[in-house]
């Protein structure tokens, strides 16, 4: 009885063994197919497991990326709005300097003058053009409206029925910036001067049409100023783009630097599991003929 219990206890013994060593057998097995795909592409992480912690980081860079991503976008956006804004700033300082000309040309006291009325046609029709201008849209938005992008910010008679709400945007994190100028800012005083010189060109003396001259070259003025600030805001954008391309860059090459598998290591890996495997192989195979004794 003795003699049966301890064949027993020797072949429990002997299969708890072969479990192990099976269990031992797929493992190196799995890390000799993790090691051989990351000689193949590589790549040091491919899934949490493969590295939780560096993993973690990566997901975290990659949020940081796509946040980036977006300030780039951003970026863009108000790039073509103030590009848009910047042509037509200049279309309107245009317009009221050739009103301001005109204002200072007409000498005549006489309504009917022929030079007087075709002065009085022309101004007509440079507010029908400053009107367009304050009803830009780009895309769909009325860029001058304020925050009523989808209604038209001047009525056909040169009412600005917008709002006075500066939109802004971020481009960085924390750093929101002015995407547009209203249509009052811009526009108000210089349809004005254009309609109040219309006036006196219809129904004033000489003297009160040069005098309108005044009004324009303040407006001009105003329109100058925008445009100043204008600029001011389109050198922002650029330098708030180069600092998010260097920063997408530095992110980039940090997140590669945690992903990529040095080759000289990625080999030695698996060489090192291809060696435990086929060790793993030599103990099953002697165990195998220990139990095929045991039994015999």
């Amino acid at each position: 009885m003795a003699t049966f219990a301890g064949c027993v206890s020797m072949r429990i013994t002997s299969q708890s063994h072969l479990f192990h060593t099976l269990q031992y057998l797929r493992n190196n097995q799995e890390t000799l197919a993790k090691a051989e795909l990351e000689v193949a592409t590589g790549k040091r992480i491919r899934t949490i497991s493969d590295d939780p912690t560096a993993a973690g980081a990566i997901m975290r860079i990659d949020q940081k990326l796509r946040a980036t991503e977006q300030f780039r976008r951003n970026t863009a956006a108000v790039r073509t709005r103030f590009a848009a804004e910047e042509e037509v700033a200049a279309a309107l300082d245009d317009l009221v300097d050739q009103g301001r000309d005109l204002a200072i040309g007409t000498h005549s006291d006489s309504p009917t003058d022929p030079i007087r009325q075709a002065a009085l046609d022309h101004v007509r029709t440079l507010i029908d053009q400053a009107i367009a201008l304050g009803n830009t849209q780009v895309g769909s938005d009325y860029i001058f409206a304020g925050s009523e992008t989808d209604t038209a910010p001047f009525l056909a008679d040169g009412t600005y029925v917008g709002d006075s709400n500066v939109r802004q945007v971020e481009i960085q994190q924390g750093l929101l910036i002015d995407t547009n100028h209203t249509g009052d800012q811009l526009f108000e005083s210089s349809i004005q001067a254009l309609q109040a010189l219309a006036i006196e060109l219809e129904f004033g003396t000489g003297a009160s049409i040069q005098a309108t001259a005044d009004d324009l070259r303040s407006a001009e003025t105003e329109v100058l100023s925008s445009q100043a600030v204008l600029g001011l805001r389109l050198q922002e954008i650029e330098w708030a783009d180069r600092h998010l391309v260097r920063q997408t860059n530095t992110m980039l090459d940090l997140r590669e630097g945690m992903a990529q598998a040095d080759p000289e290591e990625s080999i030695v890996r698996f060489l090192a599991a291809q060696t435990a495997l086929e060790q793993a192989r030599e103990v099953i195979s002697r165990i195998m003929q220990t139990s095929l004794m045991d039994h015999l």
